[in-house]
């Protein structure tokens, strides 16, 4: 039975009373809370370092060609299994769009887009697996490419907006990746391979060293940059579809940021969408961000993690930054994420898991194992029982660096003598808006008529639609289930 908190304007005649103060100890160790920590993008990556990461989502990306192969005929099965092994183990999943990719092993836009298109680049590049390979992206600013796009998007959206297994979408789809910027798309010059170079892509034997290799020796063209007008109609097929689940904007398009979070609002009000930051780490990322020249234009940038999601990834592997800037840059890096209110971090690249046996690295991992999103440690709870009416003073401390952004319940749970669950209240105090610092809730709770004088209760932080394991407290002795006795 579940009724929902009301304020008792005054107690009844009473017939019998109970009290109680309890003090709590915090749990230092590592909670596996949805929606916080580190992101894994697969299922073998998740066995892998689920014993080592705080692993709050699931993430991966996915090509335009994977999911709508022909026109109009949509393959979903692949987000669907991320979705349904995301959802078995209690976490939600997200993704991003990519309608180019410099290293795809086949171009990420459908085949029977390009034949629809008046003009398109293509040329030829080594792939991810080291292989000579043929590649295309669009003209972004294309009318076509535009149009039929936003159709994808509206599919997508109308199957998955919503869905509670789905935390939400990175604003992709243009760009390398999905990332708002062409660099590298399409080369300058044609694939011009050393004898070495082309002998092991020949063979099969470079894998991605090879492509690295010949990566960072490449000259590029900058690719198209879209004026704003263009960028806004990217930014409005996402938003004018996702309206339930959370969308965060790739940083990186710093032109059009501003209407990203506030459209054409003249006054900055609750951002629109969340933030994704690509390229941590890089030392001139670290210098366009907020406050610079680039982003001066763009209001709100620097609080909207009160309201919604930041996600952050590095620009490269852990081993190369401490190969080029010592051990201390990833102290700075994680410094970085920290101070910017992330939620979640993406493993890869950063990898951790690689790198975990060094106890300097395992420091570095465990603060965002505990520190990223939100970690909210009880002090301690007094609560009066008189007959029906229960009063309740809850106070703690969320010593995470951002808040709860899923939708979770607070409420409270009454048990008989033996343990067994015969009620559950939904409380007022919605911890969501938990910042990180102290908080404080009291609450009057009217509880179901004729309850047991030994009656057990007990708070617990539930998923609202039942899919995503319950938020745990960070404190010692919680109840079998994961609540907090009171």
């Amino acid at each position: 039975m579940k009724k929902m908190l009301a304020v008792a304007l005054s107690f009844p005649l009473m017939v019998m009373s109970a009290s109680e103060t309890r003090e709590y100890t915090e749990f230092t160790g590592v909670l596996s809370n949805p929606g916080q920590g580190w992101t894994t993008p697969s299922h073998s990556s998740y066995d892998r370092q689920k014993d080592f990461l705080n692993i709050g989502a699931i993430y991966e990306r996915y090509g335009w060609t994977q999911l709508e192969p022909e026109e109009g005929k949509f393959d979903w099965r692949v987000f669907d299994r991320a979705l349904e092994f995301a959802a078995a183990h209690g976490i939600p999943a997200m993704t991003r769009i990519m309608c180019a990719n410099s290293g795809s092993k086949v171009p990420e836009t459908p085949d029977w887009v390009f034949r629809k298109l008046p003009r398109f680049y293509e040329w030829e590049c080594i792939n991810y697996s080291g292989r000579i390979a043929t590649n295309r992206s669009p003209h972004f600013e294309d009318r076509e490419f535009i149009d039929l796009h936003r159709k994808f998007v509206a599919a997508f959206a109308a199957r998955y907006d919503g869905d509670p297994r789905f935390l939400g979408i990175d604003l992709g789809s243009y760009g390398n990746w999905g990332e708002w910027h062409c660099g590298k798309l399409p080369p300058a010059v044609p694939l011009q391979l050393e004898p070495e170079f082309r002998a092991e892509a020949l063979a099969g034997k470079g894998g991605y060293a090879l492509y690295a290799k010949v990566w960072k020796n490449r000259k590029w063209i900058k690719g198209d940059r879209l004026g704003l007008d263009d960028m806004k109609k990217y930014v409005d097929m996402y938003l004018d579809n996702f309206r339930k689940s959370f969308v965060v904007f790739m940083s990186d398009g710093s032109e059009v940021m501003d209407y990203a979070l506030h459209g054409n609002s003249p006054t900055a009000g609750e951002p629109r969408v969340g933030m994704r930051r690509d390229g941590v780490g890089i030392p001139w990322h670290f210098k366009r961000w907020i406050g610079s020249k680039a982003y001066s234009h763009v209001r709100g940038m620097d609080t909207l993690w009160r309201s919604k999601p930041v996600w952050l990834e590095t620009g490269g592997r852990s081993g190369d930054f401490v190969e080029q800037f010592g051990k201390e840059w990833i102290v700075k890096i994680v410094d970085w994420m920290l101070d910017n209110h992330v939620s979640l971090v993406n493993s890869f690249p950063f990898d951790a898991f690689s790198m975990k046996d060094e106890p300097w690295m395992t420091e570095q991992v465990m603060r965002i194992n505990l520190y990223a999103g939100a970690r909210l440690v009880p002090k301690s709870a007094a609560f009066e029982r008189k007959g029906d009416v229960l009063t309740l003073d809850l106070k703690g401390e969320n010593k995470g660096v951002a808040k709860i952004y899923i939708d979770y319940v607070l409420s409270l749970v009454a048990r008989d003598a033996a343990g067994k669950k015969i009620a559950e209240i939904d409380c007022r105090a919605d911890p969501r808006t938990w910042l990180p610092g102290n908080f404080q809730i009291r609450e009057t709770v009217n509880l179901p008529p004729g309850l047991p004088d030994d009656t057990k209760f007990s708070l617990r932080l539930r998923h609202r639609a039942g899919v995503l394991n319950d938020f745990r407290f960070a404190a010692q002795w919680l109840d079998e289930d994961g609540s907090l006795p009171l």
